[in-house]
């Protein structure tokens, strides 16, 4: 009983090319990607100091917001 499946031995050389080809390719495409992610993580971990830095600013804003107030009460009951 033979299978009804043969391989031949005679494999096109442009085949082979294209194989390998598309291979490097996939490569180099994997490594850029690579790169992207990198460089997105060290821009998230910046975003992230950024939002910390500006939540710090936000409750000083709210302690001189505060303080303004209360100079302009003393002023307008002992200063003027």
């Amino acid at each position: 009983m033979s299978s009804p499946w043969t391989l031949d031995k005679k494999i096109p050389l442009a085949l082979v090319f294209a194989i390998l080809m598309q291979t490097v390719a996939a490569i180099w495409w994997a490594s850029g990607l690579q790169g992207q992610v990198q460089a997105n993580s060290k821009d998230i971990r910046q975003l992230r100091l950024e939002i910390d830095a500006t939540s710090s600013l936000r409750s000083d804003m709210a302690e001189v917001k505060n303080d303004i107030g209360w100079i302009k009460g003393w002023l307008e009951k002992y200063g003027r």
